[in-house]
């Protein structure tokens, strides 16, 4: 046995996200040494690359792809529940807030949520790109909310749901795990700070 091929969609992740045990198994391999090669041919990368193929050496590439999936749903579903359990539109938005800086730092490696994921198959991309929009709306509807009940000052809450996520996602331009901040105070900073220039 010399290597391993592995396909993308349906091996490495499906519709429902990451396959179990998938990016384990690659750490294995790569820790032993065994070579291993990455191939899809989905229509959704590029019309003049019908066969894209990952080196050992771009194994974090995939495993951030295969992340975003996940934290695609996850942020979904955080999103439902902190609209279900209601609360002061201010509250539910710090807790927004700390969740998604978690998610950048602690799940997706200090990687943006916006990297590029032509990779996935169009069924899988549409499904990411809808959940990370419906996160994006969330945000939006609790900055109309906290406008209407006088929390926060009158504002463009598309734009300024494009800052706060602009400013988080920026985290991966500059953060350092071999820092002292940790995500939990990262988090509160960020929380702290985004709100101060929110509230009325």
């Amino acid at each position: 046995m010399r290597g391993f091929l592995f396909d993308l969609d349906g091996t490495m992740y499906t519709d429902a996200g990451a396959v179990p045990g998938a990016l384990e198994a690659i750490g294995a391999l790569r820790s032993r040494g065994i070579p291993f090669r990455f191939v899809t041919n989905t229509t959704g990368v590029e019309t003049h690359t019908p066969l894209r193929v990952f080196g050992g050496a771009d194994i974090l590439e995939i495993q951030h792809l295969v992340r975003q999936v996940v934290v695609a749903e996850d942020v979904a579903g955080f999103l439902a529940q902190v609209e279900k359990e209601g609360g002061p539109p201010e509250d539910r938005l710090r807790t927004l807030i700390l969740a998604f800086v978690h998610m950048i730092i602690d799940e997706l490696r200090g990687t943006a949520l916006t990297m590029d994921l032509s990779a996935l198959s169009p069924r899988l991309l549409k499904k990411v790109i809808a959940k990370r929009d419906r996160f994006d709306r969330g945000i939006r509807r609790i900055l109309r909310e906290g406008m209407a009940s006088g929390a926060f000052a009158p504002g463009d809450p598309k734009l300024l749901t494009f800052a706060i996520l602009g400013a988080i996602n920026w985290i991966t331009r500059w953060f350092d795990p071999r820092g002292p901040a940790r995500s939990e105070e990262i988090g509160r900073v960020f929380a702290d700070y985004l709100l101060a220039g929110l509230r009325a």
